[in-house]
């Protein structure tokens, strides 16, 4: 299994390239999607730890695992307040493959998924 880290994400991403990729996805059959969300429920605190699920039997699973910690920027030192990592598995044989860091993917994916509205 390999790590991929942000920055190899920003080195391999070409954006007209996944624009065209993600228009190829949509026409696909629709994957098997589930969401889990967790609140801590003390002192009023807002953090979240949640995921999403997907599945195309036989292709691929994954999931992103997402944090959201509203005072991570005014800790010392400051950290990003949301976080992410996506972890991709063999849709024929369940093998891990590949930890991707989730935050730095969903920036590109978010901003060539506007792109492809955009088109329509």
């Amino acid at each position: 299994m390999q790590f991929i880290d942000g920055k190899t994400v920003r080195h391999v991403c070409e954006f007209n390239s996944l624009v065209a990729y993600l228009e190829d996805c949509h026409r696909q059959p629709k994957a098997i999607l589930e969401d889990m969300l967790l609140r801590d429920p003390r002192d009023g605190k807002s953090d979240v730890f949640f995921n999403r699920a997907a599945w195309q039997p036989g292709e691929a699973a994954g999931i992103k695992v997402i944090t959201v910690f509203p005072d991570n920027p005014s800790a010392t030192p400051p950290r990003p307040n949301i976080q992410a990592v996506y972890v991709l598995m063999d849709g024929q044989t369940g093998a891990p493959l590949a930890a991707i860091d989730g935050t730095e993917s969903t920036y590109w994916k978010t901003a060539a998924d506007s792109a492809r509205g955009a088109k329509q």
